[in-house]
């Protein structure tokens, strides 16, 4: 098959899962640790990192507020 005939099927890499609690994680943090992470972190764009995690935007790239 011709390379420009070839489809690209995308990588879909789930960040949503449950820690051994079982309370349900994005990116490997639940509210209460995202929330504190975004608190503590000296990043400028913690807040910004914050509402990506919240609308669930993040990538496995930016998983922290200081790789954001």
């Amino acid at each position: 098959m011709p390379r420009a005939a070839q489809k690209i099927q995308p990588i879909v890499i789930d960040l949503n899962g449950t820690n051994d609690k079982g309370e349900t994680t994005y990116a490997g943090y639940t509210l209460y640790q995202a929330v504190d992470l975004a608190m503590r972190s000296s990043s400028p764009e913690a807040f910004e990192w914050l509402k990506a995690w919240w609308n669930a935007e993040l990538t496995t790239m930016n998983t922290t507020p200081e790789s954001f």
